[in-house]
């Protein structure tokens, strides 16, 4: 096991063996090296039975289907009289490894009866009852780094000091030019100034500011208790562990409470809270709260365990295909299955 094409094991595996034709060591990414074959080598390349017989004795333990064993030793052929043996030996054993037996402890054999539809237990509706209370929370979490003064910088209108111009001599050359930003206003005598400049990047966040639909929470960070410049320079209040460390804050960003490394994600202890009430009112377990994430399992949607269904993982770009190396084998695999 490693790492490669989104294996299991651990980026170290693969400095553990040397890769073959070319005895280096594993490169994810290089197709001539990906390591996604066993580090075994047949007692006879030239022939594919000899082949496919001893990778069936090794990996399904003897039980491959006469029309499976058909199949996989044509690949092989195919490849080794095409491209090279190690070719041939990987597409093989790609083969087999979506074979039925591959996935089973049982004989598997190839019939020709179409196998009979479930009937379903319960009926079918044309149509759903219409929702009219569902709520959904869109959260994306941005893990780079932000510089925030040049995302928002004072413009114009300031009290009591010239925000702008004390802006513009703290960052010297790396202010933003006032004819470059995107100028937005905020409610009179609200903030310290009356006009803001955007980063001339954000064009569209700018116009969703404007049309009412986004908002800016400025100096917001993580905290134990709230304090002063003073308080953080002569250790008169804790502040959050390991306050500068770019992975630590971005738990922290995730479950609103930096002074625990323990604690839950912030929208899973929301939905915790909703479940738990809508149970205590109704009676019974019942759930309202349901969490999708395109982006693995986020420490922001972590419950309690046991109080809520786990967040389901979906992929953000579709429903997953076939392998670089699969899709060399598609049309044999579809014979297969």
């Amino acid at each position: 096991l490693n790492d490669c094409g989104g294996g299991f094991g651990d980026m170290t595996e693969r400095f553990k063996m040397k890769d073959r034709p070319y005895k280096d060591y594993f490169s994810c990414g290089s197709s001539a090296t990906i390591p996604y074959q066993l580090q075994w080598e047949p007692s006879n390349f030239a022939s594919a039975a000899d082949v496919v017989r001893e990778l069936d004795l090794l990996l399904t333990g003897g039980t491959l289907s006469q029309n499976n064993r058909q199949i996989i030793e044509t690949v092989y052929s195919n490849a080794l009289s095409s491209i090279d043996r190690f070719e041939a030996l990987a597409r093989a054993q790609s083969m087999l490894a979506i074979s039925q037996e591959f996935h089973s402890t049982n004989f598997a054999s190839v019939t020709t009866t179409t196998r009979r539809q479930k009937q379903a237990s319960v009926a079918v509706t044309e149509a759903t009852a219409h929702v009219v209370d569902y709520k959904a929370v869109v959260y994306v979490f941005l893990a780079g780094g932000m510089d925030s003064h040049s995302v928002l910088v004072p413009l114009s209108e300031c009290t009591p000091t010239n925000l702008h111009e004390q802006y513009m001599k703290i960052r010297g050359n790396i202010a933003i030019a006032r004819r470059d930003l995107l100028s937005i206003k905020a409610g009179p005598g609200s903030q310290p100034c009356n006009t803001f400049g955007v980063h001339p990047s954000l064009r569209t966040v700018t116009q969703l500011y404007n049309d009412g639909d986004a908002a800016f929470l400025a100096n917001v960070g993580s905290l134990v208790t709230p304090l002063t410049k003073y308080d953080v320079e002569n250790k008169v209040k804790g502040v959050p562990p390991a306050l500068f460390a770019h992975n630590t804050q971005q738990r922290a960003t995730q479950t609103l409470q930096a002074q625990n490394p323990r604690a839950n994600g912030i929208l899973g202890r929301i939905g915790d809270a909703l479940n738990l009430q809508a149970s205590e009112q109704d009676g019974k377990d019942i759930e309202i709260f349901s969490a999708y994430s395109v982006s693995g399992s986020p420490k922001a949607m972590e419950g309690a365990p046991g109080v809520s269904r786990v967040a389901d993982v979906l992929s953000s770009s579709g429903i997953a295909g076939l392998s670089v190396v699969s899709k060399k084998l598609e049309n044999p695999m579809s014979n297969m299955h």
